[in-house]
């Protein structure tokens, strides 16, 4: 009976708190934050988005991630020799 009593007290309590909130503060204000945060979360998404895909680069590059191929080719072609004369030394 108590705990039936003292949860819908805090429901009730919540209830309240959550309408003084919405009655001192304007509705502006709250609508602009939350298209702010709406706003933040799409440009984070986007990002994202845009960093997974190939650009091309002012000189007709496909570069992956920010890199040119030439670029992964040399790391490519520099990882390749050192394994190889890692296992010549053995």
């Amino acid at each position: 009976m108590i705990q039936r009593i003292l949860m819908t007290s805090s429901g009730l309590l919540l209830l309240g708190s959550a309408a003084a909130f919405f009655l001192f503060v304007p509705p502006i204000s709250i609508l602009s934050v939350a298209f702010l945060l709406i706003a933040l979360m799409l440009m984070f998404g986007l990002g994202f988005q845009t960093g997974a895909q190939e650009l091309v680069t002012a000189h007709g590059q496909v570069t992956a991630f920010g890199y040119s191929r030439r670029l992964l080719r040399y790391v490519q072609e520099w990882k390749t020799d050192y394994l190889q004369r890692r296992s010549d030394r053995r």
